[in-house]
Formats: C-alpha cells, sequence, structure tokens
C-alpha cells in the first residue's frame, strides 16, 4: 500500500505543467495545466495531452502551487463542472 506523503499545510501542493512545444513541434499557447497522473504517466487534466520524461518530445516547463496559477480556460471549465456536482 502506498503512502500519501504528509505537507505542512492543509493540502498538498498541486503539480503545474505549460506545454511550450507539443510532440509534432508546434508552438502552443503559454497556459498553465493541472497535472493528474494516469497508468504512471502524467497528463494535462483538460485534454489528457501526456508528456513527461520518456514519454515524448513535447518540451514544457512544471512548477508546484498550493492554490491558484491554473491558466488553462479547458482546465478552469472542467475544474468548474466538477465542482458543480451536489453529492
Amino acid at each position: 500500500m502506498s503512502r500519501v506523503p504528509v505537507f505542512a499545510g492543509s493540502r498538498p501542493p498541486m503539480e503545474l505543467v505549460k506545454i511550450i512545444k507539443d510532440e509534432s513541434g508546434d508552438h502552443r499557447e503559454p497556459d498553465w495545466h493541472l497535472v493528474v497522473d494516469y497508468c504512471d504517466s502524467p497528463q494535462t487534466f483538460c485534454s489528457g495531452e501526456v508528456f513527461g520524461e520518456g514519454e515524448g518530445s513535447a518540451i514544457y516547463e512544471t512548477k508546484r502551487r498550493k492554490r491558484g496559477g491554473i491558466t488553462s480556460d479547458l482546465c478552469l471549465q472542467r475544474i468548474a463542472e466538477i465542482k458543480a456536482v451536489k453529492l
């Protein structure tokens, strides 16, 4: 069983990524996307674009934030849709 690391404060920092050039070598909008792990590969939350060491030739930059920092309209829209679900 894996253990979740304990961070000081109320929530762990989230990882964000800015894809500078995609797999095709095309320049992308300089938006920051939320990163999620799926099948041990990091990918953008909004589009599922996989990136990372050994995952392809995309050029990217990452950072960690406890709050805020996401500038991708699609990521923000998807987050709002999930938050709107009443359980």
